[in-house]
Formats: structure tokens, sequence, C-alpha cells
């Protein structure tokens, strides 16, 4: 895939990040925070952070004191996970709530710029790399136009606070994420939607039942390289395999892991009831947490 002409300075900011050198702390490297999944009183999915390969989304998540239903992924919550490669998804997901790059991650963009601009590329690389994509000038620019250029693109990467991430990939991540704050024309904006969401999938597979509106929406994304596997019999929260999700699932979590036995996720993804990544006693008391609601 090629990066078209269309696509103009409101896309090709994002780059300039990756010419930039950022200050990256030693225990920002070796922190390895747990998965987290914010979902918010709608019930869509609005953040995922983790540094795990798979994660589960949970069919439902107390917000505030209320259960809800997670019915949707908003786009670009999937942005700053850099090592996953598949996503568990329950049943109650809808494609209407799913928005249309949701499960985009910093890798998949990284990977496509990599193939862009070289590694080696300077900040003068970049401003020229804009400039030519851009069509900046008609293509008749000089040297003090590239200068004035760099000014403008500064100014916009400056205006998001991309301080949360602590990796160029985050960075430039967040860039993508918040680029309707960086004042770009909505001709560019839309341009910059058209090719964010041609971006291929580097290796992304979504998990789920035969029945799930997820299938749907992976097939539609086949072309980019989004797959999708169902799972006969999954049902999110059936830590047992009974094919049933109840109360006995809680327990059974609870007996194994009282028992020392180890729970891992791969052999048994529908027992990580709350998303985190992991199976725990932490799945058993959302599940309690859960029938107590009901």
């Amino acid at each position: 895939m090629r990066f078209t002409k269309f696509l103009a300075v409101a896309g090709a900011v994002s780059m300039l990040a990756s010419a930039i050198p950022f200050a990256v702390s030693a225990a920002d490297e070796e922190a390895a925070p747990e998965t987290k999944i914010v979902v918010d009183a709608n019930g869509i999915v609005t953040e995922v952070m983790t540094t795990e390969e798979e994660v589960t989304i949970p069919a439902t998540a107390t917000v505030g004191e209320n259960e809800v239903a997670v019915v949707g992924v908003a786009d670009y919550a999937f942005v700053l996970c850099d090592n996953l490669n598949v996503v568990n998804v329950p049943d109650s997901l809808t494609i209407e709530k799913t928005g249309n790059v949701a499960f985009l991650t910093s890798t998949d963009i990284v990977k496509y710029l990599d193939g862009e601009l070289a590694a080696s590329a300077t900040i003068d690389d970049v401003i020229k790399y804009v400039a030519e994509k851009a069509k900046y000038k008609n293509g008749n620019y000089t040297d003090a136009d590239l200068a004035e250029l760099s000014v403008k693109l500064r100014k916009k990467v400056s205006a998001v606070d991309i301080s949360a991430a602590t990796t160029v990939e985050g960075k430039i991540a967040l860039l993508m994420k918040n680029v309707n704050n960086m004042d770009i024309s909505n001709t560019n904006k839309e341009n910059f939607n058209l090719w964010i969401s041609s971006v291929k999938y580097d290796d992304l597979t979504l998990k789920g039942t035969e029945e799930a509106p997820m299938k749907a929406y992976a097939e539609g994304k086949a072309i980019l390289g989004m797959k999708y596997v169902a799972a006969a019999g999954f049902v999110l929260g059936d830590a047992n395999g009974d094919g049933v999700f109840n109360i006995r699932d809680a327990a059974w979590i609870a007996i194994k892991r009282a028992q020392g036995d180890d729970l891992p996720i791969e052999k048994n993804p529908a027992a990580d009831f709350n998303g985190d990544g992991i199976v725990n006693i932490r799945d058993a008391a959302a599940m309690a947490i859960y029938f107590a609601k009901r």
C-alpha cells in the first residue's frame, strides 16, 4: 500500500514525531502495567492499555454503581497497544457501536510508516516528505518555504499532549488519535480519516462465537489483514466449560486458585471475565458482583 497523494498535512504531521527525539526513562521502559480496559456509561470501550498479546473484552462492566452491557468500541481504543495479536470479543458488541478504526494499534501504524521513511530519516527529511505528499506550493517550494512548513508542523504537533505515551510509537499514535485538536482544515481531516482507515493490520485476530456481530465486522476488514476465529461454545464467564455462565463458574475459579492451579487465558479465555488479560480471583469476584446485582 502506498501513501497516496490525497494524504495532506493532516496525516503527515504525525510522522514528524518519529524524527523528534523523546526522552524515555529506564523506569518507563521497564514498567509492565496490567491490562486496563476503560468502558464509559454507554457501554463503549474507550481505551485499552496492555502489553499482552491477547486481551478479552468483557460482556459487562461496572461503571460507577451501575453494571452496563459492553456494546461497542470507540475509534483508536486500541491504538496504544503494540504487542496485541488476539482480541476476544463478546456477543454483546455491535458493529453500529464500533468505530471504523477501533482495533488499529500503534504497531500497525508504525510498520506502515516504516515502509515510507527510513529509520535514519532526519527532521528535514520528514519535512520534505510532507511537502511532496501534500503537494506543498504545487511542488514549487524553496528552502525558505520548507522552513516555514517546519514551523507550522511543529505548532500542530505541540497542540496535542503526547506526554502520556512513553515511546515514540505511542506518541505517534496519540497524535493520530487527537488529530481533531491540531487545527486542521475539514478537508484535510477527511483526507486523514480516509488514509487511516486504509492502514493494514499487522497481525490481529478477533475471536468469538459464530453468531457474534464482530465476525461480520472482521470479515469486512479481511482485505486489510484482520482475521476472525470462531471459537465454538465460547461463552464469556463460562470458566468451568459447561456451556453456561453462572455463579458456579466463580466458585470454580476460586477453588482452582486456592489449589494453586494456574489458569492460562490461552486455554480458557472465557474465564477472563473482567478483561484484564489474566485469569485470577478478581475474575471470580467480578462474576459474584455481576450475579449479586441481577
